[in-house]
């Protein structure tokens, strides 16, 4: 059990957590606008476009990886093994597991990424595999397993190159640049229709927080841009939410924000602003890109 009167400071996330999404509705959408960027790059929209029906919506899910260099999406044990995987969206056997990745059913990289999150993000590792690690992400899963059929289909066996597709679709829906910039369809169809996409949070949590912040440090730390924080955040928990916390970090990159020393800078306007020493109450800050 977590006894908040044993702490000082209390800190909480956004995404999925302070805000819910509606997740249906959400992972629909963010598929649809995946499959369309695919299908501008000449995946086949028959396959792409396919209806999200009960077996499709569940084989989107959070902690699958995608192996670029064998076109495969993989679930992991408790212990880094390949407990399931399938090729495209056909499902692979045993037999077909072991042949991939050893008798063991496991590959170095596959074992370093289960020991330490953050090495996802490095080069060594991000080029090929990717890790889904939220409702953002999830329905890649699909897009990718859909668009490893076309390529299938039309004899094409370079899966490293859908790889970089993918990722070029992440980058065009969430690069962070692109909620202020409109190049994110995603983006503008949530702030379009926010309504559609987010819970607003009950006022016992609102209430319960405010109670917190008369005893307790509280702060918000989030992976979202400043300006996409704000918007959802105002959403969620309502034009004055920025009174329910002492400190605002945006842009934090988790879970790196707990491993690397990294600056932090101000922020004005919903931008960055000038680098500061350390976090200081009162205020919304934002992590710097490297």
């Amino acid at each position: 059990s977590f006894n908040v009167d044993r702490y000082d400071c209390i800190g909480f996330d956004l995404d999925n957590t302070l805000c819910e999404y509606k997740i249906d509705a959400l992972v629909r959408m963010e598929y649809n606008v995946m499959a369309e960027h695919l299908i501008s790059k000449g995946y086949s929209a028959h396959i792409l476009a396919a209806p999200l029906d009960a077996k499709e919506m569940d084989f989107m899910q959070r902690g699958l990886l995608l192996d670029f260099e064998r076109g495969n999406i993989i679930k992991l044990d408790n212990f880094g093994k390949v407990s399931r995987a399938s090729h495209g969206t056909r499902s692979l056997n045993d037999e077909e597991i072991k042949n991939m990745y050893g008798e063991s059913k496991k590959c170095q990289l596959i074992l370093e990424f289960f020991n330490d999150l953050t090495v996802a993000w490095e080069s060594s590792v991000s080029h090929k595999f990717r890790a889904l690690l939220d409702f953002f992400d999830m329905p890649a899963s699909l897009a990718y397993a859909r668009s490893i059929d076309d390529m299938d289909n039309r004899s094409n066996n370079n899966y490293m190159e859908c790889g970089k597709d993918i990722m070029a679709v992440f980058q065009e829906m969430y690069a962070r640049e692109h909620f202020s910039n409109e190049k994110s369809t995603f983006f503008r169809y949530l702030k379009k229709e926010p309504d559609l996409y987010i819970n607003k949070c009950s006022d016992m949590v609102i209430n319960w927080i405010q109670q917190l912040n008369k005893s307790k440090i509280v702060f918000l730390v989030t992976g979202s841009n400043v300006d996409y924080a704000h918007f959802t955040a105002s959403h969620c928990l309502g034009k004055n939410w920025r009174d329910m916390f002492d400190i605002v970090i945006c842009y934090a990159r988790k879970p790196g924000f707990f491993k690397y020393e990294r600056p932090f800078f101000a922020t004005k306007d919903l931008c960055e602003d000038s680098e500061i020493g350390l976090p200081e109450m009162g205020k919304v800050l934002s992590q710097v890109y490297c």
